[in-house]
Order: structure tokens, then sequence, then C-alpha cells
């Protein structure tokens, strides 16, 4: 069974619409209301950088998931993450969005400790990140040797487990996406078959 959750009541309607015998959720940033699902798996897709506080919004979604969380997030391998949405931001529909580009190290450091996880697989394709789609970025974010990535990741949920095993990967986009997709669904089927509980955003 999937859940589907959005802070969009428009995009929700629309969801329900398009497939109406799937449950779906109108919810908020502080994710309130779904913390009774308790869900076997969550994957986030482009959430997490629009977010004012990335790393809560990680934390969050780690503490209510009971085996994994998937994420296509924005990395980066050189600078600390700017969290300021006047430098990390992007203009979507004439507002002004948060678009945080988070560091490797600093990611896995603060997924170390929480203590939730067992394993990290990051997965990251390459490129420059600055000066497209209405981005506007911190300079270092436009040059290639920040190693800035649109990456996927992989966390094991494990409660009380403070040394994950982690393994970071170089994929190219040709590769990473069905490399996604098949990692996702036998994860999800290797763990608990056909009838695990999922929450997609």
């Amino acid at each position: 069974q999937y859940t589907g959750c959005d802070i969009s009541k428009t995009g929700i309607e629309r969801a329900r619409q398009k497939y109406p015998g799937a449950q779906f959720i109108l919810t908020e940033p502080g994710l309130e209301n779904i913390q009774h699902i308790r869900p076997d798996f969550i994957l986030s897709r482009d959430v997490i950088l629009h977010q004012t506080d990335p790393f809560e919004f990680l934390k969050k979604v780690c503490s209510i998931a009971r085996n994994g969380v998937f994420l296509r997030l924005r990395t980066r391998d050189v600078g600390s993450t700017v969290l300021d949405v006047e430098q990390s931001c992007q203009l979507n529909y004439g507002l002004w969005a948060p678009y945080i580009i988070m560091n490797c190290d600093e990611l896995v450091t603060f997924l170390c400790g929480l203590k939730l996880c067992s394993k990290i697989w990051l997965l990251k394709n390459y490129m420059v990140l600055g000066g497209y789609h209405g981005r506007y970025l911190p300079k270092d974010c436009y040059l290639e040797e920040t190693g800035t990535a649109e990456s996927g990741m992989f966390i094991e949920i494990e409660h009380g487990c403070s040394k994950p095993e982690v393994k970071i990967e170089e994929r190219k986009e040709g590769f990473s996406v069905p490399l996604y997709a098949r990692l996702v669904k036998r994860l999800i089927q290797y763990t608990k078959g056909l009838g695990s509980q999922r929450v997609w955003w």
C-alpha cells in the first residue's frame, strides 16, 4: 500500500483525480500529521532541498520510517552547506523558494549523530548547479571544482547504530535513474515483500 503526501492542496487534489484508489494526505512542513503512519519506507524526491532546515527534515523522515528512506537531493563536495535562503534559493512560479545544496561530509556526520541508521548509500551525478532554472546560489556553486551534484541517497534505518556503513559513488545520469528505481524496488521487496507500507513525497 502506497500513501502520497504533499503540502500543496492543488497537488493532492490532482493526485486523487488521477489515482482515485490511492491514499493521499495533505501535510505541512512539520510532518506532524503523518507521524502515526509509521511507513516501512519513505521516498522523498526533490523535497529536502526546498526546506528552510533540511537537516531537521532529514531527522524527521528518518525517525518516521521503519526500515529505510530514499531521497533525491543536491550535494556539494567542497564548501559548507549554506542555509541562508537569501543566498540559496530558486525562482518558482514567481516566488522565491529555498534551494539548499548539502555538503556531503556534513550530511554523513549528521546522519551518524542521529544513531538511527546502519547504512548510508549516496550516488552522485555531478553537474554545475548554479546558473540554471532560476537558481540563485552561492558563487562557488557556479564552479565545477565545488563538486555539486544531483544525488540519490538510501538510508537504512536501525535505531541505536552509531557507526553506519557508508558508501559514496559517482553515477552518471543515464545509469543513476534506472539503478535508483531498481534499488527502491528490490530493497522494498526483499525487506517486506509486496505488502509493505510506503509513503511517497
